[in-house]
């Protein structure tokens, strides 16, 4: 069975740039810390193996110059028991399995596109595009059956056309069981 997370966080991109993009004059990189919105789409391939497609942005519940969107795909596994709802039937049985507790953790890749101020507080904005690789890890909580509450940290490091970052980010939300649709 399918599952769909909305989760809002925190996201701190700590980056640097690269020499050359700054005419040959190395520049200090900045820390950024943005309110997130993150939406995760899982697709079972075992019962506790799963492909997770996900789309995080920043910018979006705030105004503020710097952003960051991200687009990523993902293998998750899961630790204990199984990764999501189990249902069972029959001519005479029809049983669903809702897990309660459940940790994962996983590696992704992906790209991302980001504006961001060199300096701190400085006038000059620029952005940059690039790709990422990283972890994440979390738990799950189930009190309901056609849901469960969800918190996660991820961890990245990417590569742009002008910059290296380090991503941290740490997701609270919600996730919903789909079900099928035959």
């Amino acid at each position: 069975m399918d599952q769909l997370s909305l989760s809002l966080g925190m996201t701190m991109n700590s980056f640097s740039q690269i020499e050359d993009a700054v005419d040959g004059e190395a520049k200090s990189g900045a820390t950024d810390s943005m309110i997130s919105a993150d939406l995760n789409y899982e697709v079972f391939q075992f019962r506790n193996m799963s492909h997770v497609f996900k789309m995080t942005g920043t910018g979006i519940l705030m105004a503020s110059l710097d952003k960051y969107y991200g687009l990523g795909y993902g293998v998750r596994w899961y630790f204990g028991s199984e990764g999501t709802r189990v249902h069972l039937k029959d001519k005479v049985l029809d049983l669903q399995l809702t897990p309660k507790l459940r940790y994962y953790a996983g590696a992704n890749i992906g790209g991302y596109y980001m504006v961001y101020r060199p300096e701190p507080g400085g006038e000059e904005i620029r952005n940059d595009i690039g790709v990422e690789i990283g972890g994440h890890g979390g738990i799950m909580y189930g009190n309901h059956h056609k849901r469960a509450y969800k918190a996660q940290i991820n961890f990245a490091l990417g590569s742009g056309a002008e910059t290296t970052s380090t991503l941290i980010q740490f997701f609270v939300g919600t996730t919903f069981y789909l079900e099928p649709l035959l």
